[in-house]
Protein backbone atom coordinates (compact mmCIF):
# COMPACT_ATOMS: atom_id res chain seq x y z
CA UNK A 1 0.00 0.00 0.00
CA UNK A 2 1.07 3.27 -0.81
CA UNK A 3 1.92 5.95 1.94
CA UNK A 4 0.73 8.38 -0.57
CA UNK A 5 -2.92 9.28 -1.36
CA UNK A 6 -3.72 10.22 -4.18
CA UNK A 7 -4.77 13.62 -4.16
CA UNK A 8 -1.01 13.71 -2.84
CA UNK A 9 0.78 12.27 -5.61
CA UNK A 10 -1.51 14.18 -7.76
CA UNK A 11 -0.09 17.33 -6.14
CA UNK A 12 3.39 15.83 -6.00
CA UNK A 13 3.11 15.69 -9.95
CA UNK A 14 1.95 19.24 -10.57
CA UNK A 15 4.38 21.12 -8.35
CA UNK A 16 6.62 18.76 -10.54
CA UNK A 17 6.24 20.12 -13.32
CA UNK A 18 6.31 23.80 -11.55
CA UNK A 19 9.49 24.04 -10.11
CA UNK A 20 11.59 21.46 -13.10
CA UNK A 21 9.76 22.47 -15.75
CA UNK A 22 9.23 18.71 -16.95
CA UNK A 23 6.55 16.49 -16.72
CA UNK A 24 6.65 13.40 -14.10
CA UNK A 25 7.19 9.90 -15.03
CA UNK A 26 5.64 7.53 -13.18
CA UNK A 27 7.81 4.35 -12.89
CA UNK A 28 7.14 0.65 -11.17
CA UNK A 29 9.65 1.76 -8.69
CA UNK A 30 7.94 2.49 -5.13
CA UNK A 31 9.75 5.34 -4.11
CA UNK A 32 9.79 7.51 -7.38
CA UNK A 33 7.10 10.15 -5.20
CA UNK A 34 9.31 10.48 -2.73
CA UNK A 35 12.74 10.50 -5.10
CA UNK A 36 10.43 13.44 -6.95
CA UNK A 37 10.12 15.29 -3.77
CA UNK A 38 13.70 14.86 -3.44
CA UNK A 39 14.58 16.44 -6.65
CA UNK A 40 13.05 19.13 -6.32
CA UNK A 41 14.01 19.94 -2.80
CA UNK A 42 17.39 19.81 -4.07
CA UNK A 43 17.38 21.88 -6.93
CA UNK A 44 15.56 24.65 -5.23
CA UNK A 45 17.90 24.53 -2.52
CA UNK A 46 20.95 25.11 -5.05
CA UNK A 47 19.48 27.48 -7.42
CA UNK A 48 16.89 28.96 -5.03
CA UNK A 49 14.50 29.11 -7.55
CA UNK A 50 12.12 27.14 -9.71
CA UNK A 51 13.56 26.28 -13.17
CA UNK A 52 12.89 28.82 -16.14
CA UNK A 53 10.24 27.72 -18.58
CA UNK A 54 12.02 26.44 -21.85
CA UNK A 55 10.51 26.39 -25.41
CA UNK A 56 12.96 23.33 -25.21
CA UNK A 57 13.62 20.46 -23.63
CA UNK A 58 16.06 17.32 -23.99
CA UNK A 59 15.24 13.58 -24.59
CA UNK A 60 15.85 11.68 -21.23
CA UNK A 61 19.64 10.96 -21.43
CA UNK A 62 20.64 13.29 -23.94
CA UNK A 63 23.95 15.11 -23.51
CA UNK A 64 24.42 17.84 -26.05
CA UNK A 65 28.36 19.74 -26.69
CA UNK A 66 28.52 22.69 -28.46
CA UNK A 67 31.41 21.81 -31.32
CA UNK A 68 33.88 19.25 -30.73
CA UNK A 69 36.67 19.37 -28.16
CA UNK A 70 34.25 22.22 -26.19
CA UNK A 71 33.79 20.88 -22.36
CA UNK A 72 30.49 22.64 -22.09
CA UNK A 73 27.94 20.10 -21.80
CA UNK A 74 24.18 20.73 -22.47
CA UNK A 75 21.59 19.20 -20.32
CA UNK A 76 17.98 19.82 -19.04
CA UNK A 77 19.14 20.79 -16.10
CA UNK A 78 21.38 24.03 -18.09
CA UNK A 79 19.38 24.49 -20.96
CA UNK A 80 17.96 27.37 -22.14
CA UNK A 81 16.14 28.66 -25.30
CA UNK A 82 19.06 30.69 -26.35
CA UNK A 83 21.73 27.28 -26.15
CA UNK A 84 19.21 25.18 -27.76
CA UNK A 85 19.15 27.45 -30.85
CA UNK A 86 22.55 27.88 -30.66
CA UNK A 87 23.38 24.06 -31.01
CA UNK A 88 20.26 23.90 -33.23
CA UNK A 89 22.27 26.28 -35.89
CA UNK A 90 25.66 24.52 -35.30
CA UNK A 91 23.53 21.37 -35.59
CA UNK A 92 20.23 21.16 -37.99
CA UNK A 93 19.77 17.58 -37.97
CA UNK A 94 20.46 18.09 -33.80
CA UNK A 95 16.54 18.44 -33.79
CA UNK A 96 16.42 14.58 -32.96
CA UNK A 97 17.63 14.75 -29.73
CA UNK A 98 15.36 17.25 -28.27
CA UNK A 99 11.06 15.88 -26.94
CA UNK A 100 10.16 19.46 -27.11
CA UNK A 101 10.64 21.80 -29.82
CA UNK A 102 8.44 24.80 -30.79
CA UNK A 103 6.57 24.52 -33.68
CA UNK A 104 8.30 27.56 -35.59
CA UNK A 105 11.82 26.43 -34.25
CA UNK A 106 13.51 26.12 -37.63
CA UNK A 107 12.26 29.73 -38.36
CA UNK A 108 13.88 30.69 -34.89
CA UNK A 109 16.57 29.20 -35.28
CA UNK A 110 17.68 29.78 -38.82
CA UNK A 111 15.17 32.66 -40.11
CA UNK A 112 13.14 32.58 -42.91
CA UNK A 113 16.40 31.39 -45.12
CA UNK A 114 14.98 27.75 -43.35
CA UNK A 115 11.23 27.63 -45.88
CA UNK A 116 13.78 27.98 -49.08
CA UNK A 117 15.45 25.28 -47.57
CA UNK A 118 12.95 22.86 -47.25
CA UNK A 119 10.91 23.19 -50.45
Amino acid sequence: MSAYSLDLKREIEALYFEVLDKKFIKTSCSNCYKDAVMEMYVYLNKYNKMKEKTLYALKNGALLQLGFGNGNMITNANLTDTLAEKYLRMNPNGHIYFSKLPENWKNRVFGKKSKKKEQ
